[in-house]
This record gives C-alpha cells, structure tokens and sequence, in this order.
C-alpha cells in the first residue's frame, strides 16, 4: 500500500481495521493480530493516536487534536503523526475510508 504523501491535502480519513482486536493496558495500548497470534504494544502517545482512528478524523484532526492533547508543537505534531499513519498503513492495520 503507497505511503500517505500529503495527508493534509489529501483529506485522508482512515480508520482501525476491525480484524484486529485491542484493548488498553494501563497507558499503552495492545493490539491483537489473531491471525498471526501476534502483539503490538503502542505508547501512551502511539495509543492516543490510535484510538482516535475511528474513520471521522481527517489527518488535520488527529494533528489538532495531538496539539491539544501532548501541548506539542504543530510542525512537530503533524510529522509524528504523518509517520505513525504511514507505519500503520505499512503493517496494514488500518483502512483508508476516504482521501
């Protein structure tokens, strides 16, 4: 799957992939591959993330909202969550529900 070029341009919306199963474990989050019977632990950060893909949020939201979250700086925001997405996207655990 091609990486995310310009998400913010693009409008893209994605969302988890409900294949996988996941659940909060203290303040990470665990992803479950049933398939491969493999486990995924995110960071707080990675986990925040994560759990605001729920197919409504554009990239611009889920920067904004990392933003407000993390008092991050938005350059800083938006490259890190342009980088989790496209790992995402690499290891196919999310869908792009519109671009």
């Amino acid at each position: 799957m091609p990486g995310i070029a310009n998400p913010i341009a693009s409008g893209i919306v994605l969302a988890r992939r409900r294949s996988f199963e996941w659940s909060q474990v203290g303040e990470e989050v665990v992803i479950l591959d049933p398939g491969m019977g493999e486990l995924l632990r995110l960071s707080s950060v990675a986990g925040f993330l994560w759990k605001e893909l729920d197919g409504r949020k554009s990239f611009s939201d889920l920067v904004k909202n990392a933003c407000r979250q993390y008092a991050v700086d938005a350059a800083v925001a938006e490259r890190d969550v342009r980088n989790f997405l496209q790992q995402l996207m690499e290891w196919d655990l999310v869908e792009v529900i519109h671009e």
